[in-house]
């Protein structure tokens, strides 16, 4: 196999995830991921990790996360409602809501689920909202087994 080919088959992308938390840039994910999808007549995965709630029990107590069903559903209608823009392939499209850590969700899909890329936009943050708030773009890219396609916030500010 000529080195050509090797890159081509390496860079096949038949299996892409894209993780939403339905804000304009996961909006504009999408739309990047559909491309790259029609490019290579891939299936799409759009999941939302549904953040548990901590509740706060009696103070000899640790907190508890929690999910409420009730979330989960409401997560779930709103994930179906998602539009994929059209392409020239009919693009096969799986949607799901999974509790727990947005960052450990998407790994965990990831290796379940044999992705071939994980696309998600990265918020412009200050390095203090960075080092407070943390990101579940960096932790995927620090532990991600597949590579990883960002769009960086500021290409939709400029989109629009």
């Amino acid at each position: 196999m000529t080195r050509p080919e090797r890159l081509s088959a390496m860079f096949r992308f038949n299996r892409i995830l894209v993780p939403t938390d339905f804000s304009a840039l996961s909006m504009a994910t999408i739309e990047a991921a559909v491309t790259l999808a029609d490019r290579n007549a891939s299936e799409l995965f759009l999941i939302h990790a549904l953040a548990p709630v901590a509740v706060l029990p009696p103070l000899a107590m640790p907190a508890l996360p929690i999910v409420l069903a009730d979330d989960t559903s409401a997560m779930k209608r709103q994930l179906e409602n998602v539009p994929v823009p059209d392409g020239l392939y009919q693009l096969p499209v799986h949607r799901e809501v999974i509790p727990g850590d947005p960052g450990n969700v998407i790994l965990k899909f990831a290796d379940e689920h044999d992705i071939d890329v994980i696309v998600m936009g990265t918020h412009s943050r200050s390095r203090w909202a960075h080092f407070v708030l943390g990101s579940v773009t960096e932790t995927v890219v620090r532990r991600s087994k597949c590579p990883v396609l960002t769009v960086p916030a500021r290409v939709v500010q400029e989109q629009t």
